[in-house]
Order: C-alpha cells, then structure tokens, then sequence
C-alpha cells in the first residue's frame, strides 16, 4: 500500500491463519499453482527465493495499519490447497476500483 519506509512483512508457511484482527485495513486471498517447486515472494527492489512442493495453494495477505513507530506491516500467508479470490477487507481504494482482472498468467 506503501511504497517508501520500514516494513515488517511476516511470512507463515502452511499455519493455520487467525482471523482477521482489527488493526488490518485491506487483505484479500488469492489463488496460484507452484509447479517446479519454486517461486518468488518480493517488491519490485528485492525478492526471497522460497522452495516449496508443487501444488495449489492460496496467498493471503494482510495489510496492518502503522504503528507509532511509523513501521508498516505485512502479514503473508501461504498455505497448501486451492480458494477463490477474495476481498477480505476492503479499503477505501479497494471501494473506488470496482471489479478486478482475476484472469492473470504466471510470468515465465
């Protein structure tokens, strides 16, 4: 949501996921497929190669509102077995966008 300052972004690998807390202003879920057991999890300035068994799978990630010390923070979840995609929580630039293009292609 941010482009500049410090980020903590948490990654949960195959963990149950806890409801959504209140400190999260957007989160959604979307489904992908790990083929030859690797993929890339990253910004546009910096990825971390992850190795993971083939299969579907749904990303959820979750985007917490600051804290006072001014950190933005991620939560990013991977977990084995396919979903939809879906708006979890919605902010309000997630309300103006309307629909979204959900027919994507993998990279590659």
């Amino acid at each position: 949501m941010v482009d500049e300052g410090y980020h903590i972004i948490s990654l949960f690998i195959n963990e149950q996921v806890p409801a959504i807390s209140a400190d999260v202003v957007r989160a959604f879920k979307v489904p992908f497929s790990v083929i030859d057991r690797n993929i890339e999890v990253g910004s546009i300035s910096s990825t971390v190669p992850l190795e993971l068994p083939e299969g579907d799978y749904s990303l959820q990630v979750e985007f917490i509102r600051p804290s006072s010390s001014g950190a933005y923070e991620i939560n990013v979840h991977l977990n084995l077995g396919g979903c939809d995609f879906e708006v979890l929580r919605a902010d309000a630039e997630i309300d103006a966008q309307g629909e979204f293009d959900i027919g994507a292609v993998p990279a590659g």
